[in-house]
């Protein structure tokens, strides 16, 4: 169990990097088509383009990955998302587990409910 949330730590760790990558590969294009190649007045709409097109990507994804907005980080999102895709390759049931917690949860207030006493 641990090793599957190591590796979907990892795995959303090399996503952020590669999103964290992109856009300063994006920023890099920018300064280089400003200040070295291009001018200002070319690259202004380019930029303008590559804001409105990591805006409509990030958001696109939000609609169509995202079914219960309750505030989530979208790494920890991603992080369990792919914990349950690890555990269902290899044949551990999600509903198994969060019944054995609820079993482990009921368990541990019996305890406590009976050293009040």
């Amino acid at each position: 169990m641990e090793a599957i949330k190591r590796k979907a730590a990892l795995r959303s760790k090399v996503l952020g990097f590669f999103i964290s990558s992109l856009l300063g590969v994006q920023l890099g294009v920018i300064a280089v088509g400003t200040w070295s190649i291009l001018s200002w007045d070319i690259m202004e709409p380019i930029s303008y383009l590559m804001g409105l097109g990591n805006f409509t990507a990030g958001f696109g994804w939000y609609l169509i990955y995202i079914n219960n907005p309750d505030k989530q980080n979208p790494v920890d999102w991603y992080k369990t998302r792919v914990e349950h895709k690890l555990q269902s390759r290899q044949g551990i049931s999600n509903e198994k587990i969060e019944e054995l917690v609820d079993e482990i949860k009921e368990v541990r207030q019996r305890i406590l409910e009976e050293r009040a006493l």
